[in-house]
């Protein structure tokens, strides 16, 4: 019988980072969008306006790229309302 290492192969790995990073990421940006609402230095609408040139900039035409970048921001935004909805009308 062959035993099992505790560590996950390469791949798995890989993933795994891959996808705290992107959980570090998406936290630290809800974080710092509601403490920008709080203050004052931004407003919903703003960051709608950011968000919209972001994915008009976006110059990969792969339509299955844009609309993960699309679930990303919906995420984000969805994390936000409920996160500080005092700040978005």
């Amino acid at each position: 019988m062959v035993e099992q290492s505790s560590q996950p192969e390469p791949n798995k790995r890989m993933l795994l980072i891959s996808a705290q990073n992107d959980l570090n990421s998406i936290v630290a940006d809800v974080g710092e969008t509601c403490e920008a609402l709080a203050s004052g230095e931004l407003t919903w609408q703003e960051r709608q306006e950011i968000q919209e040139e972001s994915l008009r900039q976006e110059v990969n035409p792969d339509p299955q790229l844009r609309e993960i970048l699309q679930a990303d921001q919906m995420i984000r935004n969805s994390l936000v309302k409920q996160m500080c909805p005092e700040y978005i009308p």
